[in-house]
C-alpha cells in the first residue's frame, strides 16, 4: 500500500482546546481510524510509498511548506526523531491553513503534498516545462504570441499570460476545482494534477474549447465573457490538437513517475 504510515503527534482530539493549525473537522478525519483507512485506499494507485506524519502542537503550524528538511532539523524544531526510510516518500503536516479552508480530505493532503516539494529544484523545472508545454500549445492553437519564458520583462504581458493560462487549466482540467473554474493561477492547478496523479493514477485533460474563457464577465445579468477564440480548424487540426493534449497529459505523468523516484528517502515539511 503506497500509505506504508500513518503516524499521528499532538493532541489531535477534535475538542481539543488550542487547534494548532487545524480545525475541528481535520482532527475528526485524522485522528479517525474509518477516516485514516478511507485516505489510505483513496491514496492506493500511487507508485510510490509514503511515510505521512501529521503534527498537531504548539509551534509547529509556523512551519508553513518549508519544504525539504533533514532528520536533525525535526528534531530540533518538533521535536521527535524521525528515520526516514530510502524507499519511502517522507512528508510532515504541521497544518492546514489555507486561503480556501478545506478539510484535510485524501486529496487535500495528495495537493499540500505538492506543496511541499514547490521548492526541490527537479519539482520547478518540471513545473517550468508543463508551463512552456500550455504556452505553446495556446500559441498554436489559438494564434497567440505570447512568450513562453516564465516573465517577461512586460508586467501587462505576464499579467495577460497569467489570465490566459488560467483560463486554459481550469478548462483543460477534469477535477472538481476545475469543473468548478475554482483553480486561482497555473502554480495551483499543478498541485492539482499532483492530486489527481496521486489518487487516481493517472492525468486526464478535456478537450480544448474553441473559445477560451479568460475572464468572466456579466452584462445585465447575462454572459458577456471575454476570452480567446481558436478560428477555423478542420477535423484533422482537431484530432491533431486533441492527440496532442492528451500526449501532454502522458508525458507529465512520466515526469511525475521520475520526479517521485527521485524524492524517495527525502523529508519534506508542509
Amino acid at each position: 500500500m503506497p500509505i506504508t504510515s500513518f503516524n499521528l503527534r499532538g493532541d489531535w482530539d477534535r475538542n481539543a482546546k488550542n487547534k494548532y493549525g487545524y480545525n475541528s473537522q481535520d482532527a475528526g478525519i485524522i485522528g479517525n481510524e474509518k477516516g485514516v483507512e478511507k485516505i489510505k485506499r483513496l491514496w492506493s494507485n500511487s507508485k510510490e510509498d509514503f511515510d505521512l506524519f501529521f503534527v498537531r502542537q504548539k509551534n509547529a503550524w509556523k512551519y508553513l511548506e518549508k519544504g525539504e528538511v533533514s532528520p536533525e532539523w525535526v528534531k530540533e524544531n518538533l521535536g521527535f526523531d524521525i528515520n526516514p526510510r530510502a524507499e519511502a516518500i517522507s512528508i510532515i503536516y504541521t497544518n492546514n491553513r489555507a486561503a480556501d479552508k478545506i478539510p484535510m480530505t485524501a486529496w487535500t493532503i495528495a495537493h499540500r503534498f505538492g506543496h511541499s516539494i514547490f521548492r526541490n529544484s527537479l519539482f520547478s523545472s518540471t513545473m517550468e516545462w508543463i508551463r512552456r508545454e500550455f504556452t505553446s500549445l495556446v500559441n498554436d492553437y489559438y494564434n497567440k504570441n505570447i512568450h513562453t519564458a516564465k516573465y517577461s520583462y512586460s508586467p501587462e504581458d505576464d499579467a495577460k499570460k497569467a489570465n490566459i493560462l488560467k483560463g486554459l487549466v481550469n478548462s483543460l482540467g477534469t477535477m472538481k476545482s476545475a469543473r468548478d473554474g475554482q483553480v486561482r493561477n497555473f502554480e495551483e492547478f499543478i498541485h492539482e494534477i499532483v492530486a489527481q496523479y496521486l489518487i487516481t493514477g493517472n492525468i486526464k485533460f478535456n478537450p480544448l474549447p474553441r473559445f477560451l474563457i479568460t475572464q468572466k464577465k456579466f452584462a445585465w445579468g447575462n454572459p458577456n465573457h471575454q476570452g480567446i477564440y481558436a478560428g477555423g480548424k478542420d477535423d484533422i487540426e482537431q484530432e491533431y490538437f486533441q492527440d496532442r493534449v492528451e500526449s501532454i497529459a502522458h508525458q507529465i505523468e512520466r515526469a511525475f513517475d521520475s520526479l517521485f523516484k527521485a524524492l524517495k528517502g527525502k523529508v519534506f515539511v508542509m
